[in-house]
């Protein structure tokens, strides 16, 4: 299996050694019965050198919390109290990790299913599901923590990043495909093929299209309500794109780990946000759900 260690030849920033033992981890992104955008900033970011970084809306980087639980993270949702979910893709680091507004770290859920996790989304009424890219499942926790496999197998291959749509059915990114389980875990393929190159990080507009992250190809594609493709962004200014996430006003945020940037779109273009800094390793992207810490902006 090609691994992340051969994709990244030649990058200007080396992953960590979690990292490159998988080929593509995902960003989650946080559901909700209609496909909203981030409240508002800060911007969360996890980075995979054992850190989630918080960004104000100049581009401005501040830790948030570090070390601890947190492994080497690459996805994150928020639930609806504006607690922060965290989940490593380190098979030695199988929980997944809760983190209070506050900062402290706490283990919300542990064991096998968390081993080699890649995305992380909540849907309408609170439940998380989580995608394990080694053994191809989805899993669902309640607020509780109590889990049960969601799906499996199928046509799930390598699930990475996962978004909920209006109707309650979780998209879902695999191998070279975009696979919707429908709240009975029943799977069909949404889109495949064409530009869709190990997509990673996935997120909805307010009109309800699906951007999709592609690592393998260096693009960003948006997918209509058909499933009909096209590229949005290639190249200048992207590098093996991942985390994916709108702001309040609807433009779109990248992240390209090997980087060490997030690129926001601007006037159709994709320019740089914020680079370097804390910034190692960023992956997953997640808006702030709690209005309270919205950036004061005049």
């Amino acid at each position: 299996m090609e691994t992340l260690r051969n994709l990244n030849a030649g990058a200007r920033r080396p992953l960590s050694v979690a990292v490159l033992l998988l080929l593509l981890f995902a960003s989650g992104a946080q559901a909700q019965d209609v496909p909203k955008l981030g409240t508002g900033f800060p911007l969360y970011v996890a980075d995979n050198f054992g850190k989630i970084v918080k960004v104000d809306s100049s581009g401005t980087q501040s830790i948030f919390t570090s070390g601890g639980l947190l492994g080497s993270p690459v996805a994150l949702a928020f639930d609806r109290n504006g607690n922060l979910y965290v989940a490593s893709p380190d098979p030695s680091n199988d929980r997944i990790v809760k983190v209070d507004q506050t900062g402290t770290q706490s283990i919300f859920a542990a064991g096998g299913y968390f081993a080699s996790v890649a995305g992380l989304a909540f849907d309408v009424r609170g439940d998380l599901y989580v995608s394990n890219q080694v053994s191809s499942t989805i899993v669902k926790l309640d607020s509780t923590g109590t889990q049960r496999v969601f799906a499996s197998g199928g046509d799930l291959a390598s699930p990475i990043g996962l978004a909920f749509d209006p109707g309650g059915n979780l998209y879902v990114a695999n191998s070279n495909s975009i696979v919707i389980v429908d709240r009975h875990g029943q799977q069909s393929v949404f889109a495949s093929g064409g530009n869709l190159v190990r997509p990673a990080g996935l997120a909805f507009d307010h009109r309800g299209n699906l951007y999709v992250a592609n690592f393998g190809n260096t693009t960003v594609v948006k997918v209509n309500r058909k499933g009909e493709q096209s590229v949005l962004f290639s190249a200048g200014g992207l590098f093996r794109p991942f985390g994916l996430a709108f702001d309040a006003d609807g433009a779109l945020y990248v992240s390209t780990p090997t980087l060490g940037q997030i690129v926001r779109e601007a006037e159709r273009e994709l320019r740089i946000f914020t680079q370097a800094g804390f910034l190692e390793g960023p992956f997953g992207l997640a808006f702030s759900r709690d209005r309270s810490s919205r950036d004061k902006e005049p």
